[in-house]
């Protein structure tokens, strides 16, 4: 069954906002290490954030749907294009293919947040 709500909504609407989109909480590690790597690539002009201080209600429902959803429970959680990429370790993983994996067609709405919406190199 799929879930609609205007949560829902409001959460695709942002993972579709820019190229990448990442949810992050402010005192993670990992989350600081993917912020500096999107600052090194000079990609913070195509990248999308929430954060547990401005958007905690959304970054609460989208950590509930990923993990339901792809099995992630951590974060920073990583879109691009609306694809699900996971977490900093797998984000990293795909660097050397990011001008590739960028110049992806952004994903149908209907289908973010879906298991169809899983990047698979």
């Amino acid at each position: 069954m799929v879930e609609v709500s205007s949560e829902m909504e409001q959460l695709k609407a942002l993972i579709l906002a820019k190229p990448i989109f990442a949810a992050i909480k402010t005192t993670c590690s990992f989350c600081v290490r993917f912020l500096s790597t999107i600052d090194k690539l000079k990609y913070a002009d195509l990248t999308q954030t929430i954060n547990e201080r401005h958007h905690e209600p959304l970054l609460t429902k989208l950590r509930e749907i990923v993990q339901k959803t792809y099995g992630h429970k951590t974060v920073p959680i990583v879109f691009i294009n609306g694809r699900f990429i996971g977490g900093n370790d797998s984000f990293e993983k795909i660097l050397k293919n990011i001008k590739n994996i960028m110049s992806l067609p952004r994903l149908d709405k209907s289908l973010v947040l879906t298991k169809d919406a899983v990047y698979k190199e």
